[in-house]
């Protein structure tokens, strides 16, 4: 497994494992890229622009909260208020 370092390099059979248990699914690269967001237009990004999900969302005019996940609500929203925001 190229690339795997520290925590993730002594476990991949457990973490894929796990994976697999949460329901992804794992296919060969070449049936990946063929997947239609391979094939939708890049919108232009700086050298550490967005996550390529906000750049599919963006290119199929989909609106995404701050990198792609909802907005924290309940006690989160609340310790954030508390600490962060003045």
């Amino acid at each position: 497994m190229a690339g795997l370092r520290g925590l993730n390099a002594q476990t991949p059979d457990r973490t894929l494992t796990t994976l697999a248990r949460l329901g992804y699914r794992f296919v060969p690269l070449d049936e990946a890229l063929r997947d239609e967001a391979y094939r939708s237009p890049e919108k232009a990004s700086g050298r550490f622009g967005p996550s390529w999900l906000a750049r599919w969302a963006r290119a199929k005019g989909v609106k995404l909260s701050v990198y792609g996940q909802p907005d924290p609500a309940g006690q989160t929203a609340a310790w954030h208020g508390q600490l962060c925001v003045k």
